[in-house]
């Protein structure tokens, strides 16, 4: 595949420019006069098929028209006829009689017409008298108009009928006209009509010759029966029968739009047909006219357009590329003449002048254009030519120069280095003992921190034992307070006891008086005695009671003494216990005090230090950088010596490819 593609990349490469341009223009007007034909034969294919709708509605159009004037000329005639017929007839129900005479003279008068006279049987008319004939010569006596007559419905409800009828193989333009009695009721009809069988076998016959392309034809259906009045093949059937290819009556189809245009498929002997029909509706006769043609008469019209389209673009074609074909060998026959001059050039031959004729210089086309660029460019590169070996001498001078100045470059930068290694070793082991400073002032800082923390939670605590001691002392001289006023009312209550016990001795005393007093009464005191004696052991318990109260509250009193003195030694101790603890806070105030100084002292050091750190740190990256510097110059010392090197190499190639040119 790969072998294939190359050769035709060689084919491509040997052709000429002007082969070139002759098969890319022949290939865009191929292109263009193709998609031209496809658009014209586009269009001239719905134009054919327009032109065809229009041939088709033409024909039933004109055919109708005919029928229209036939129609209309016969109906004045029969309506003439009519009242002759009329004139003959006695009136009413009195016409209404069995006598083929008066039919007979109707005949006899208008030359053929025929006559007759039907009355109402039932829901149908008998003839009863009528100069009409029967296909075997009898007349057509006896027999009834026939629900399916075109005009029952009319004539059973009074109204008359005129149109085209179909009597005993014959075709008659007919009018019926209604009788009616004194109630009007209709009792009978007079009819009369007129043989238009010939008009109506010419009318078939000029059908059946009508010629639409090759396959095109007209046809005429009856509406009512779907009977195959006019075809050239299919005369006489019942045309509702013919289906197309969904098994659809077509013809049913047309009679219910009436009028338009159609396309169905039908098959024909077994043979598929493809048509396109125009049809119109004829409704005083009854009459559907179609006119039709095969789709593949119209296809083939359209499928010769299109090769004479073809034939016409294919010559069209080739006469263009042949034209361009001409005129890019005339414009471009110096092309072959440029590409050997220029070939020269790049061989390196500038030696002979470029020489083109004066009407050439003149032409102001891509040619002209490129002669003089040529001639431009020759001249150009002649003189760079002569620049350069003029710069190769210079260039030279030059790098003797560079080479002294790169070698003491590189014996300068050599002492830098060396230089540079140790200021950054001093730098390295400064920045080390910083770190160690600035770590352990850290340290401090921390231990400061945490000092000033404890302190000031002792000092919390101090805070807290006061404010504990204090509420403690209030309490205490608060508890002495009730304590002496306890033994105050003890003492009073002592008073009221030693009262008491002298009530109780006066009352004992006054009992034993009252007892002797009842003794010396005798019986009469006897009572007496016996309450005095209570009085007095009451006074004798009271006064126990008071002294045991005495005893009580005499021991009260000691507690109360003591329980005091004790308190008083606790409120001075509790006093003396407040003094330390405000010299104990106040230590710690200034424990928290000292130790924040220490801590401020301590990060200004730690501040200081890593700030002494970091400008060592930035000492030591240039120290580094200036290392890094020093090895760059090296390195671009180096490069430099090279790239000197690798002129030095270039320049003795210009020189000898300067050797090649010939000038």
């Amino acid at each position: 595949m790969e072998i294939s593609s190359s050769k035709k990349n060689d084919v491509r490469n040997s052709l000429s420019l002007s082969y070139k341009l002759f098969l890319s223009v022949f290939i865009a007007v191929v292109i263009v006069f193709f998609l031209t034909s496809l658009f014209i034969s586009y269009k001239e294919k719905k134009e054919i098929e327009k032109q065809t709708l229009n041939m088709l509605k033409r024909e039933i159009v004109l055919f109708k028209h005919q029928l229209e004037i036939f129609d209309r000329s016969n109906k004045n005639a029969v309506d003439k006829l009519m009242k002759i017929f009329e004139k003959m007839v006695p009136p009413g129900e009195k016409g209404i009689v069995a006598d083929n005479s008066i039919p007979d003279k109707f005949t006899a008068i208008t030359g053929g017409s025929v006559a007759t006279i039907f009355k109402r049987v039932g829901d149908d008319f008998l003839r009863i008298a009528t100069s009409l004939k029967k296909e075997d010569g009898t007349r057509a006596v006896g027999t009834y108009l026939g629900k399916n007559h075109p005009g029952y419905h009319l004539l059973i409800n009074g109204n008359p009928y005129k149109g085209l009828a179909f009597l005993f193989g014959k075709w008659y333009m007919t009018e019926y006209l209604p009788v009616k009695d004194n109630n009007n009721r209709v009792v009978g009809i007079l009819f009369i009509g007129f043989d238009i069988t010939e008009v109506m076998n010419n009318f078939k016959e000029r059908l059946k010759n009508i010629k639409i392309g090759k396959t095109g034809y007209l046809y005429v259906v009856n509406t009512k029966t779907g009977k195959i009045l006019v075809h050239p093949t299919k005369e006489g059937i019942n045309g509702f029968k013919l289906k197309d290819k969904e098994g659809r009556s077509f013809i049913q189809k047309m009679i219910k739009k009436k009028e338009g245009i159609l396309e169905y498929k039908f098959l024909d002997n077994g043979q598929e047909e493809d048509r396109v029909a125009a049809f119109t509706m004829f409704p005083e006769w009854n009459w559907l006219i179609v006119a039709t043609i095969d789709k593949n008469e119209i296809k083939a019209k359209i499928n010769k357009l299109r090769l004479m389209l073809l034939g016409i673009n294919i010559i069209a074609a080739i006469l263009v590329g042949i034209l361009i074909l001409v005129i890019s060998k005339r414009s471009l026959k110096l092309i072959p003449t440029i590409a050997s001059t220029l070939e020269r050039m790049a061989d390196g031959d500038l030696t002979q002048k470029i020489e083109f004729g004066e009407e050439i210089k003149r032409r102001k086309d891509e040619i002209g254009i490129l002669v003089t660029s040529i001639i431009k460019l020759e001249n150009f590169i002649k003189n760079t030519f002569y620049e350069v070996k003029n710069s190769i001498k210079t260039t030279n001078s030059a790098i003797e120069v560079l080479e002294a100045n790169i070698g003491n470059v590189k014996e300068k930068t050599g002492t830098q280095n060396s230089l540079t290694n140790q200021l950054a070793s001093a730098s390295q082991e400064m920045t080390t003992t910083i770190a160690d400073i600035a770590k352990n002032a850290t340290t401090a800082a921390e231990l400061a921190t945490e000092s000033a923390k404890v302190a000031e939670e002792g000092q919390n605590i101090a805070e807290v034992a006061g404010k504990t001691i204090y509420s403690t002392n209030q309490a205490t001289q608060e508890l002495k307070h009730t304590i002496d006023e306890l033994n105050s009312n003890v003492q009073e209550i002592g008073g009221i006891a030693t009262l008491i016990k002298e009530i109780a001795d006066q009352i004992n005393l006054l009992a034993l008086n009252a007892t002797i007093e009842a003794a010396r009464a005798g019986e009469h005191g006897k009572g007496f005695t016996v309450v005095a004696e209570e009085i007095r052991k009451l006074a004798e318990k009271t006064i126990k009671a008071s002294d045991e109260i005495a005893e009580k509250i005499s021991n009260v009193q000691k507690v109360s003494s003591d329980t005091i003195n004790k308190m008083d030694v606790t409120a001075k101790e509790v006093e003396g216990a407040i003094n330390t603890l405000q010299n104990v806070k106040e230590a710690l105030i200034r424990i928290v005090e000292h130790s924040n100084q220490v801590k401020d002292a301590v990060s200004h050091i730690a501040a200081a230090t890593e700030q002494q750190s970091i400008t060592s740190e930035e000492i030591n990256k240039h120290i580094e950088q200036v290392a890094q510097l020093a090895l760059a110059i090296n390195e671009s010392t180096l490069e430099v010596d090279g790239a000197v090197k690798s002129l030095e190499e270039v320049v003795r190639q210009l020189v000898a490819t300067g050797e090649k040119i010939k000038m």
